[in-house]
C-alpha cells in the first residue's frame, strides 16, 4: 500500500491517503445527477458528463501547460547551479530523462536587497512558486513568489483565508478558500514595496458556487487542466466532490480523489477513474513508498514523485497512463550534502514543475535555516532558495504552490 500523506481537514482531525499499487476496487466513481455536461475548458478536450447527468470537466485534452506567463525570467542560480527557462518567456519541456543524477547541487538563493522584479497575478502554471510571508509570526502577511526571485512578491491575503486549498489554474489564476467561498486571487501590490493593505481580499473575486448544505461549507478545491476546478464540503470529510453547480462529480468513501487530470481523468487512491463515464482501471505496477507531489501530464497520464528512503530524501518520478500502468521515469539525484528534506506529509511542502524537476522544503545546517531543493531527473540537485540570504519572502506555515 503507498501512503499519500495525512492531511488536517479544517479543525477536525485528519485522514490517511492511501493508494493501492496492488490493483485495489474497481467499483465505478460515484457520480451525480442532473443537468447537462459543463463544457470542457481550452485546449480541445471532450466534454465531461457525469454517469447520470452533468459534471464539470475534470480536464481536457489539450497540450501541456505553457510556459512564460505572468512575470520575469527566472534568474541564474548563483553559486552553480543551472539557469533553466522560467516565468515570462523560456519555453518549458515536459519530458524528463530516465536514470539518476550525481549529489548535490550549488546554493543559489536570493539576497535581501536589491530592487525587486516584475510580477503580477497571473502565474506560470508550469512553475513552482512559494507561498510564504513578508512577516514571519503575523497573520495576513503572505505572499507568493518564484523560488528563483523571493525578493519580488505578490501580496494580498488576509490572515483567514485557506492558504492550503491554494491551487493555479492553468490559465495562471490562483484559486483560494476563504469564508466558504471560492475566490480568484487579484493582486493588491504587484510588486509589493513595503506597504500591505488591510481587508486586501476585498477586491478578490468570488466565483459563482452552489452552496453546500446546511451548516456546511467549502471546506477544499482541486483544479484540473482546462480551468475545471471541484470542491468539497466540510460535512464530505474530502470523499465527495461537485461542480460549481452543486453536481456531484465524484464520491467513495473507500477510494478518495487525489487530482484531476487532462481528457476528464481523475487519479484516486487506487485507480484512474474517467470522469466522463464512471469507467475506472486500477493503478498496477508502483512501489509500495510514500507519496510526495502529484502533477497532470497531457493527454492522459499522471506523473507522480514517490519518497523510497525517507532517512536520505530519496525519491523516485513515476508516470501512470489511463490504463493504470505505472512506468519508472528515473531516480532523483541525492540531496545536496549538509541539507535535509521534509518527509512526504505534508504534501503542500513538495511539488512538481512541469518539466518533472521536484521542489521540497528543507533545512539547511543553522537553526532555523529553511531551504527549497530542487532536483532534476538526470540532472542537478540544488538549494534554489535559503533563508540564510535574508530574502523577502520568507517560509512560515507555507506551502508550494504549482498548476495542476
Amino acid at each position: 500500500m503507498l501512503i499519500l500523506g495525512t492531511f488536517t481537514l479544517g479543525a477536525c482531525g485528519s485522514e490517511v491517503l492511501i493508494l493501492d499499487p496492488g490493483g485495489g476496487s474497481t467499483s465505478s466513481a460515484q457520480a451525480g445527477s442532473g443537468g447537462g455536461a459543463t463544457p470542457a475548458g481550452t485546449g480541445g478536450g471532450s466534454t465531461s458528463a457525469g454517469a447520470g447527468g452533468g459534471s464539470t470537466s475534470a480536464g481536457v485534452g489539450g497540450g501541456a501547460a505553457s510556459a512564460g506567463v505572468g512575470g520575469g525570467p527566472r534568474s541564474a542560480s548563483a553559486g552553480g547551479g543551472s539557469t533553466s527557462a522560467g516565468a515570462g518567456g523560456g519555453s518549458t519541456s515536459t519530458d524528463a530523462s530516465s536514470g539518476s543524477g550525481g549529489a548535490g547541487g550549488a546554493v543559489s538563493a536570493g539576497g535581501g536587497g536589491g530592487d525587486p522584479g516584475n510580477i503580477s497575478d497571473v502565474f506560470d502554471p508550469a512553475e513552482v512558486y512559494l507561498l510564504g510571508t513578508v512577516q514571519p509570526g503575523s497573520s495576513g502577511r503572505d505572499a507568493m513568489a518564484h523560488w528563483s526571485d523571493p525578493n519580488t512578491a505578490a501580496v494580498g491575503f488576509i490572515g483567514a483565508y485557506d492558504r492550503f486549498s491554494a491551487r493555479l489554474q492553468d490559465g495562471g489564476k490562483l484559486l483560494y478558500v476563504l469564508a466558504g467561498s471560492v475566490r480568484e486571487f487579484v493582486c493588491d501590490a504587484c510588486p509589493y514595496v513595503g506597504t500591505y493593505l488591510n481587508g486586501s481580499d476585498a477586491n478578490d473575486l468570488v466565483l459563482p458556487t452552489a452552496p453546500c448544505v446546511p451548516n456546511d461549507w467549502i471546506e477544499d478545491i482541486k483544479v484540473g487542466p482546462g480551468g475545471s476546478w471541484i470542491h468539497s464540503c466540510s460535512g464530505d470529510w474530502n470523499k465527495r466532490w461537485y461542480d460549481a453547480s452543486g453536481v456531484m462529480v465524484y464520491g467513495d468513501e473507500q477510494d478518495m480523489l487525489v487530482h484531476l487530470g487532462y481528457s476528464n481523468l481523475a487519479l484516486t487512491q487506487s485507480r484512474v477513474v474517467d470522469l466522463a463515464n464512471a469507467s475506472s482501471a486500477p493503478i498496477v505496477g508502483l512501489p509500495d513508498a510514500p507519496l510526495l507531489a502529484v502533477r497532470a501530464l497531457a493527454p492522459d497520464s499522471f506523473r507522480v514523485a514517490l519518497s523510497t528512503d525517507q532517512g536520505s530524501g530519496a525519491a523516485e518520478l513515476w508516470q501512470i497512463d489511463a490504463t493504470g500502468t505505472a512506468t519508472l521515469i528515473g531516480s532523483y539525484p541525492p540531496v545536496p550534502a549538509g541539507y535535509t528534506v521534509q518527509p512526504f506529509f505534508p504534501h503542500r511542502h513538495h511539488a512538481l514543475e512541469a518539466t518533472g524537476a521536484l521542489l521540497q522544503f528543507g533545512e539547511g545546517p543553522m537553526v532555523f535555516q529553511d531551504v527549497i531543493v530542487r532536483r532534476e531527473i538526470g540532472g542537478s540537485s540544488a538549494v534554489v532558495y535559503d533563508e540564510a540570504n535574508d530574502p523577502l519572502v520568507q517560509i512560515h506555515i507555507s506551502g508550494l504552490v504549482t498548476g495542476p
